[in-house]
């Protein structure tokens, strides 16, 4: 019978980090929550963002409407899937793979369809609070649900998306 050759050390004192417990030098400000995040940073003049969302698994966007939003105060600005630029039927080597640009710069924001729940609709811009009164003065009159069988327009009044 073969015997097997020793790789293992026979000591632990032969590892210099393994089995040890490193000092963490921020782990007493983080337990304390004195820790500062990028979240907790706010610069003069910075604005926030707001995504709208789409509480539709499948619906059409017919129009999206942003003059209510725009003309609350502290809003700065709204932007719908109409105002990304079209990729055309580039493909981009991604590393991996190659991708359609067209396929990536819809998951950004929907243009004419909603293609999952939750999708991204518009995004608002603002001073603090702003976004979130933005994003609920946009007039979603536009997104219409549609027929999961053949993908038309199913005529039903979607709510529109809510905040999130």
């Amino acid at each position: 019978m073969a015997t097997a050759s020793k790789t293992a050390p026979e000591t632990q004192s032969e590892f210099k980090v393994i089995g040890t417990r490193p000092i963490r030098h921020d782990g007493v400000d983080k337990v304390t929550g004195r820790a500062q995040y990028g979240a907790d940073v706010y610069l003069t003049g910075m604005l926030h963002g707001n995504v709208l969302r789409s509480p539709h698994a499948h619906a059409r966007i017919v129009s999206i409407d942003a003059g209510k939003a725009l003309a609350l105060p502290g809003v700065k600005a709204v932007v719908t899937g109409q105002d990304l630029p079209d990729p055309g039927d580039k493909i981009a080597n991604l590393g991996e793979a190659a991708a359609p640009l067209r396929h990536l710069s819809l998951n950004v924001l929907a243009r004419d369809k909603v293609l999952y729940q939750g999708h991204a609709v518009a995004a608002v811009g603002g001073h603090r609070s702003s976004p979130g009164r933005g994003s609920r003065g946009l007039d979603r009159g536009g997104i219409r649900t549609a027929s999961p069988r053949d993908g038309r327009d199913g005529g039903h009044e979607g709510r529109g998306a809510a905040a999130g």
